[in-house]
């Protein structure tokens, strides 16, 4: 079996590194420690260089979730995840569902301590 743990707000993902082998009629118990870490991440426009602020955005997950956020004023958005890898997609300016992630922006977490990483992510066209 895989092992896969997401919060009912599904926020995040996580798999274990490894399957858990069950036999037939028996029981297994595993516990994992899974640690999520808090970090900013600044979301950028890649042509001009400017905060995308006040915009919403897509997390794609580990386990190809998507999950809408928005960035504050700045162009950051708060972010607690376990660590992995992860992409950023623009929503589309319709704010429908970009159901293509092949074009998010990948990043490694957790961010680097001090300044937010920063992300330049291609506005998506309207209609996604």
């Amino acid at each position: 079996w895989t092992v896969r743990v997401r919060p009912i707000d599904a926020s995040w993902g996580w798999s274990a590194p490894t399957p858990v082998t069950v036999a037939p009629g028996a029981g297994v118990r595993v516990r994992y420690d899974v640690q999520l870490l808090r970090g900013a991440l600044r979301v950028l426009d890649a042509t001009s260089g400017e905060a995308l602020r006040e915009h919403s955005i897509f997390l794609s997950t580990a386990d190809g979730s998507l999950v809408r956020l928005s960035t504050n004023a700045s162009g950051e958005v708060e972010l607690t995840l376990p660590e992995g890898n992860y992409g950023l997609l623009a929503a589309p300016a319709d704010g429908d569902w970009p159901f293509d992630t092949k074009d998010a922006a990948p990043f490694v977490w957790p961010a680097p301590p001090g300044a937010p990483l920063e992300l330049r992510l291609t506005r998506a066209p309207k209609g996604g």
